[in-house]
């Protein structure tokens, strides 16, 4: 597993609209992350609330499964909502 703070030259193209769209919504409060793990066939996002230490992932390529679709607005709401509330654990979607 190797997580790193996001930087666009570091992404497929076909991922960086969704972590364009996390650094647009939340990079001025919170980091934005990505995860690599099982080789490079698995990649999230992550947000990251660096006070608390509480993320919120997104999975982006999982084994032959793919999301290149941006987050939703409830989904937008779903992290913003998880990162200011008193969760101690992250939250996946």
């Amino acid at each position: 597993m190797y997580d790193a703070i996001y930087k666009s030259e570091d992404v497929d193209p076909e991922f960086q609209p969704i972590f364009e769209q996390l650094c647009t919504e939340f990079a001025s409060k919170y980091q934005i992350w990505r995860r690599v793990e099982d080789f490079g066939r698995w990649l999230s996002a992550g947000v990251l609330n660096p006070s608390t230490r509480v993320a919120a992932t997104i999975a982006l390529r999982k084994e032959t499964r793919r999301r290149t679709t941006l987050l939703s607005p409830t989904e937008i709401q779903r992290i913003r909502e998880h990162l200011t509330s008193d969760a101690r654990e992250d939250l996946t979607l």
